[in-house]
């Protein structure tokens, strides 16, 4: 009968705990909303390399055609013929 009582007393205290924890994550909230975002922005505006790229009609300097035709050669010969799996320093092997 004692476990019974104790059981309910911790599921009560786990209640009222999670109920503190709302009021605490509702009055942040209000804080957070207004930066919200904004890490996500600043990384993806340093990803960028040019932001008005799409405004101007010249392209932009890369990789010249011979180079991407030979990476993409290389790229769908590595599904064709895979390199070889090797183990470093023994991770995955089994102990004897």
């Amino acid at each position: 009968m004692r476990r019974k009582h104790l059981s309910v007393l911790l599921v009560a205290a786990a209640m009222v705990g999670c109920a503190g924890l709302d009021a605490e994550g509702l009055a942040m909230s209000s804080r957070m909303r207004e930066s919200l975002g904004d890490t996500v922005r600043d990384a993806r505006i340093r990803q960028t390399l040019d932001p008005e790229a799409a405004r101007r009609p010249s392209p932009q300097i890369g990789i010249d055609a011979p180079a991407a035709i030979s990476a993409w050669r290389r790229y769908q010969e590595s599904f064709r013929s895979p390199p070889p799996a090797f183990e470093v320093l023994g991770i995955g092997t089994v102990g004897r």
